[in-house]
């Protein structure tokens, strides 16, 4: 009896044991399809890393900050003499002879970064004009004026343009303008080339 009831649950036992590894297989393979899918959320989260290049663009803005440092009126600015030049009033009428500015002391001062104010005076032509810098060129701000002789009268020279053009230590000038005394009306004009006298050569 014994002998038959063993021969009996062998079978059952075995059937048990073969049940529970095949059922270990499947649970294996659960748990490498849950590694797998740890890696990939790494790798996802490594990937965020690469935003940081974002930070590049700080360096396009320090180099633009750089570049706008620049102050226009620097080549401009100092103490500069007439190597020539004179301004020729031209009265309807009447032959007046030329002003001349050759030797007369000039004064270029800063206003702001883009604006120069020009001074100088003689017996016969005192001029306080501002100017406007763009580049190497200076013009003369609208409504500017100079007191001219002209005859022995002294009278306003209203600027119609003048215009400076700065070339290392020389600066070259053109201007003209109007201007009457009593009946008689004149269109002063003129040019001259400046030479610089401080230290301070651009």
């Amino acid at each position: 009896m014994t002998l038959r009831t063993n021969r009996f649950w062998l079978p059952v036992v075995a059937l048990f044991f073969a049940a529970c590894g095949g059922g270990g297989s499947p649970a294996d393979g659960g748990g490498q399809t849950g590694g797998g899918g740890h890696a990939g959320g790494g790798n996802a989260g490594n990937a965020g890393n690469v935003g940081n290049a974002g930070n590049v663009g700080n360096v396009g803005k320090g180099g633009a900050g750089g570049a706008a440092a620049g102050d226009a009126t620097t080549p401009f600015v100092g103490s500069w003499t007439f190597d020539s030049g004179s301004v020729t009033p031209m009265c309807t009428g009447v032959t007046v002879a030329a002003i001349a500015l050759t030797g007369n002391a000039v004064s270029i001062t800063r206003i702001d970064a883009s604006h120069i104010g020009f001074s100088f005076s003689n017996s016969e032509l005192a001029c306080n004009v501002d100017f406007t810098v763009s580049g190497t060129t200076a013009t003369a701000e609208p409504a500017q004026t100079c007191s001219i002789s002209v005859m022995g009268v002294s009278t306003t020279f209203d600027v119609s343009a003048w215009m400076l053009t700065e070339s290392g230590n020389t600066i070259s000038m053109t201007v003209s303008g109007t201007a009457k005394v009593a009946v008689v009306s004149c269109t002063p004009s003129g040019s001259g080339r400046l030479g610089r006298v401080d230290a301070a050569a651009g």
